[in-house]
């Protein structure tokens, strides 16, 4: 196990049981939300109930999606809390999502994301992101406090994911990459059990242009229930503070019962 110093009592039994394979969550006492195309429905068709993990380089636009994801989910009645751990977002931005109904709780230090989905009354959580302190306060780090960092990590995962079966929820929660020896064909999500803790997972890519920023911004498949590796959810365009869907209609296909998976 690793290091457990520093954490409460009912902590380590959480994350002892997370090591343990952990009890399977109860069957979700909620319903089957309305089939008419909603991006709350695409989200449950991707994932069910459980989490769908965002990740991609800085500055692809994974909290702008996050954003995006408010907005349109405001606007069909659901309940969202954002959990903000990097601070980058404008404050015109945080402005709108407030402005909306959105919950917005800004996370200064990585021990407080303990606290995610323990209580939660919204619809939908958004933690973005879930790895922000692995790649900045790490450097500065020893040996237990790494050990730590990824233990508050993998509870946070294990957490939202009890939260969203149990409860009948949806969350949608952001990592930053890494890389397997510096190949980057290797790229993976960051975040200590990641890829187990998650139902879904989303890699957000785009051609990096030569002045600088990316083109050709898209989401495909990195793990997922229904659809292959590497097949293209959807092409998108950054705006001032969201993101612009571009194949509408690829994700209103995913929504339908006779999708096999492929396009």
């Amino acid at each position: 196990m690793p290091e457990t110093e520093g954490l409460s009592d009912e902590e380590k039994a959480m994350l002892q049981e997370l090591e343990g394979g952990g009890k399977q969550a109860e069957e979700s006492p909620a319903a089957c939300p309305s089939k008419n195309f909603q991006y709350y429905y695409w989200l449950y068709c991707l994932a069910g109930y459980d989490i769908v993990l965002v990740f991609g380089d800085s500055g692809i636009g994974k909290t702008k999606f996050c954003t995006q994801m408010a907005f349109e989910m405001t606007k069909e009645g659901k309940s969202i809390v954002y959990y903000d751990t990097e601070g980058n977002m404008s404050n015109a931005t945080v402005q709108r999502l407030k402005d909306c109904g959105v919950t917005y709780v800004s996370i200064p230090e990585y021990r407080q994301m303990l606290k995610i989905g323990k209580e939660e009354p919204a619809d939908v959580l958004i933690l973005d992101s879930a790895t922000l302190f692995i790649t900045g306060k790490w450097a500065r780090g020893d040996m237990r406090m790494h050990g730590d960092m990824l233990q508050v990590v993998q509870g946070v995962y294990y957490q939202v994911k009890q939260w969203c079966q149990q409860k009948g929820k949806i969350a949608i929660i952001t990592a930053q990459p890494i890389s397997t020896m510096g190949d980057k064909k290797g790229i993976e999500p960051m975040g200590d059990k990641a890829n187990f803790m998650t139902k879904v997972i989303l890699y957000a890519k785009g051609d990096k242009k030569p002045e600088g920023g990316f083109e050709n911004r898209r989401l495909i498949t990195y793990k997922s229930r229904d659809m292959p590796d590497q097949t293209l959810v959807t092409r998108f365009e950054t705006t001032a503070d969201g993101i612009k869907i571009l194949n509408l209609d690829r994700l209103k296909k995913m929504c339908e019962p006779d999708f096999k998976g492929e396009f």
